[in-house]
């Protein structure tokens, strides 16, 4: 959950977001503020020297490579299951959960371009009655790109908590990924993926 000594300055709480869904889910701010209050914050807005985006994208009207995959399904748990759904018309996946749409705040179904799936270690917290897992986010691991109505598998990495994920295709070269919002899932080496 977002707190700090920002609220009410960088981000606000919208009311009926923080009542209808949470805390945790009603936390807003706008490019404009960031803009304008990033740089009165004295911490450096530039890359440190040698920096690069260790990223890949698709030139424009360019189109992934892969197998057709018009839908994906994620079973993350016995209550959610994400689906994500081509709509070639828009050239995105339309996102859904829970049995139904998830939607932005503004009510419109979310649209991404890319949806990675990762595989990695996931175990339950020994003594945690709570149901918290613990996940390995670092070291490598394999998993799909969803881009284009197409799928092709992928080997992910991360050398430590402070670096950047990093993506290679099958033949080793870096991922390019499409240029648009991405959904990143992030499940169990065993986790029940099915491609439509």
């Amino acid at each position: 959950c977002v707190n700090g000594p920002y609220e009410g300055t960088l981000f606000w709480r919208d009311k009926t977001r923080k009542k209808q869904m949470g805390l945790e889910h009603s936390v807003l701010t706008s490019g404009q503020t960031i803009q304008n209050l990033l740089p009165t914050y004295g911490i450096r807005l530039e890359h440190k020297d040698g920096f690069s985006y260790p990223v890949s994208f698709l030139m424009e009207g360019e189109t992934a490579s892969g197998d057709p995959a018009e839908t994906v399904s994620v079973r993350f748990s016995d209550y959610k299951t994400g689906v994500f759904t081509y709509d070639a018309q828009a050239g995105l996946y339309r996102v859904s959960e829970y049995g139904a749409a998830y939607v932005d705040g503004t009510g419109e179904q979310v649209l991404v371009k890319n949806v990675l799936v990762l595989r990695t270690d996931v175990s339950s917290i020994k003594g945690d009655d709570k149901g918290r897992q613990s996940v390995r986010t670092t070291g490598t691991g394999s998993g799909q790109l969803f881009c284009d109505g197409r799928v092709q598998d992928i080997t992910w990495s991360r050398s430590g908590d402070s670096s950047p994920m990093t993506y290679l295709d099958a033949a080793g070269n870096p991922l390019r990924l499409g240029g648009g919002p991405s959904y990143i899932n992030i499940v169990g080496r065993s986790a029940a993926v099915t491609v439509g």
